[in-house]
């Protein structure tokens, strides 16, 4: 049986390592950094803004999926958002009902903070999965890469 919850501090590590199969999967060229991941988890656990959700195999103890995101005040619309940073579960778990109970999971919480938007952080080849859900484009982040900050546009 798989439970959804939040995660417990000695947890983060082993998220971690889901986390980095993340970027692994998506952007093979990165170079993620974990223990910067660890730390930042970590230091925001136990903040009001922060929420780390975890799907477990009751049976092993093994964590087979997690959802973070954050709760912000955004001033341009006036409402509390959620926004979904990072969600992963493990390929074997995909076709199973793991993705969408850690989706519920993650919509109760914005549901019980007031939360009036929702948004995820995707790649663009993430966006037509989320297209499929109702979401829809608003953003565009943009990166300029190479070794330094150019100050001038």
């Amino acid at each position: 049986m798989i439970v959804i919850r939040y995660a417990r501090p000695h947890e983060v590590e082993e998220i971690a390592s889901l986390w980095e199969r993340i970027v692994k999967e998506l952007k093979p060229d990165y170079a993620p950094n974990v223990s910067w991941w660890i730390g930042m988890a970590k230091a925001l656990l136990n903040t009001e803004a922060y929420h780390l959700l975890t799907a477990v195999d009751d049976c092993t103890g093994r964590i087979v999926g997690f959802l973070d995101g954050f709760l912000y005040p955004e001033p341009s619309t006036g409402k509390l958002h959620a926004v979904g940073q990072h969600f992963y579960v493990l390929p074997e778990y995909r076709k199973t009902s793991v993705s969408a109970r850690l989706y519920r999971e993650a919509i109760r919480v914005a549901r019980a903070a007031e939360a009036s938007v929702l948004e995820f952080f995707c790649f663009p080849e993430e966006q037509p999965f989320w297209a499929s859900k109702g979401y829809t484009a608003t953003r565009m982040m943009m990166r300029r890469p190479g070794g330094g900050l150019c100050l001038t546009p």
